[in-house]
């Protein structure tokens, strides 16, 4: 037989979290699964929407700011220069690596005579007089 709940969606779901921080961790981890088996496909898409975004981790942003601009720099110079064009999109603290940085300038200097692609990059944008 099925139990009646008393109260709004609300109360019962504040009971349900104040009891769910009480448990150990890893039986809210096995609560938190057998939700989530219980559920349909779409609203398990949902979840797996929001973990998306939570779960992400920009480590590259995070490195000028606690000081280690060279650590980023070194990460994008293994960058194609097409890729690294497109990482310059991803956000404003990446472009600030890539362009006011001057990890461009640094990267066609090196690689301008020895690699097609660099090359390429300093004949289109009209480089050549800077380096």
């Amino acid at each position: 037989s099925r139990h009646v709940c008393v109260g709004s969606v609300q109360e019962q779901q504040d009971i349900t979290t104040t009891y769910f921080f009480t448990w150990p961790e890893e039986q809210q981890t096995a609560f938190v699964e057998r939700l989530l088996s219980r559920m349909c496909h779409f609203q398990q898409g949902q979840i797996n929407n929001y973990l998306l975004q939570i779960l992400q981790r920009d480590f590259i942003s995070s490195l000028p700011e606690r000081g280690h601009f060279h650590l980023a720099e070194k990460i994008l110079s293994y960058l194609d220069p097409w890729s690294l064009c497109q990482a310059g999109l991803v956000c404003n603290n990446w472009y600030k690596v890539i362009a006011v940085g001057r990890l461009w300038k640094r990267l066609v200097e090196q690689n301008v005579r020895s690699d097609p692609a660099w090359s390429n990059v300093s004949r289109k944008r009209k480089w050549g007089s800077y380096l």
